[in-house]
């Protein structure tokens, strides 16, 4: 009988993914302690304590707020209403009280999505929580659910990417 052929060939270890973040810019925010890295397709612009981030290719934008002090935090729209208790986020629902699971995690952080919406139009806001910080840094989100095709597909563009920007907030 032939012995069995031994494969000798040796296969170079897999590189790790590039992070596709490592090129954006840094938005740092002294005074919450805050920052997140863009793309280079974004701006930010802050004009008197409000800082927006647009998209230069869809046109859309996104409104980004920091909070201290969190356990006095409500976040309200409409029939919605979410506040903290201990480490935990509480959705207040009419009937009673339901604790909110985190929609993902950043680096160890929670990030919630808060969210609202009545006839066809919605609106989120993805919180990242530090609270060992005692802060909250929301980048908020809106769409009209009776815009046109084009609009919406451009909003569905656009999400993905704030999603990567929360990606990367970091607190100080």
């Amino acid at each position: 009988t032939t012995p069995p052929q031994i494969n000798n060939t040796v296969v170079p270890p897999s590189q790790k993914p590039s992070d596709e973040t490592a090129n954006w810019k840094t938005y740092a925010n002294s005074q919450y302690g805050f920052s997140f890295r863009y793309p280079s397709q974004v701006t930010v612009v802050e004009r008197q304590g409000v800082v927006a981030i647009q998209d230069t290719k869809s046109n859309f934008s996104s409104q980004v707020r920091a909070t201290k002090g969190i356990k006095t935090f409500h976040w309200s729209r409409v029939a919605e209403d979410y506040y903290f208790d201990k480490n935990n986020v509480v959705r207040d629902l009419m009937n009673g009280d339901k604790q909110l699971d985190p929609a993902f995690i950043v680096s160890g952080m929670p990030v919630y999505a808060f969210r609202t919406g009545d006839a066809g139009s919605s609106f989120v806001e993805y919180g990242v929580v530090s609270f060992a910080k005692d802060e909250i840094v929301l980048f908020g989100l809106s769409s009209d659910g009776n815009s046109p095709d084009p609009i919406l597909a451009q909003f569905a563009v656009f999400e993905p990417i704030v999603k990567k920007i929360v990606g990367t907030v970091s607190f100080q």
